[in-house]
């Protein structure tokens, strides 16, 4: 005679709750080595232009980066925008970023109402002295589309980064 022995799969629910803690236990760990290290950031540009307020934190822990809490951007009315338009900023916008030693460059990308038009707003800053919190420099926004593009540039107010 023949005895198989047959195993029974263990029930979902003791798998879920095993794994669980331990998945909500790397969730925690990933925050705070996100926050371990970081520094605010807050960026401000005013100009007949565009008005930007950028406020994130950059992070030195591996590699250096730059992210977004909140943001937002308007065009004012002239070579871009024929109305106000204003544009969210998210930490999905941001390419291109990093923060190393005196300097702190990063791009946004952003989709305007147009869908074929999206904007490029680059900002290049160097810190102002060996260990001050402020960045000054230049953006650049550049509107691309089914027309070709153009540029527009401008001094930024100050990032701060403390």
């Amino acid at each position: 005679m023949h005895f198989q022995i047959k195993r029974c799969p263990a029930p979902k629910g003791i798998l879920t709750t095993a794994v669980a803690p331990v998945l909500g236990l790397l969730g925690l760990m990933s925050t705070v080595n996100h926050a371990a290290g970081a520094d605010s950031l807050i960026c401000t540009i005013d100009d007949r232009t565009l008005q930007l307020e950028l406020v994130g934190s950059t992070s030195m822990s591996g590699d250096t980066r730059v992210s977004v809490r909140n943001g937002q951007l308007t065009l004012k009315p002239g070579a871009f925008s024929i109305e106000p338009e204003e544009i969210p900023i998210m930490d999905s916008n941001l390419i291109l970023q990093w923060k190393l030693g005196h300097a702190l460059r990063f791009g946004i990308h952003l989709r305007r109402s147009d869908p074929a038009e999206t904007l490029l707003v680059s900002i290049l800053a160097t810190r102002a002295a060996a260990h001050s919190a402020i960045y000054h420099g230049s953006y650049t926004l550049k509107l691309m589309g089914s027309h070709g593009s153009r540029s527009i540039g401008g001094r930024i107010q100050g990032c701060v980064a403390d």
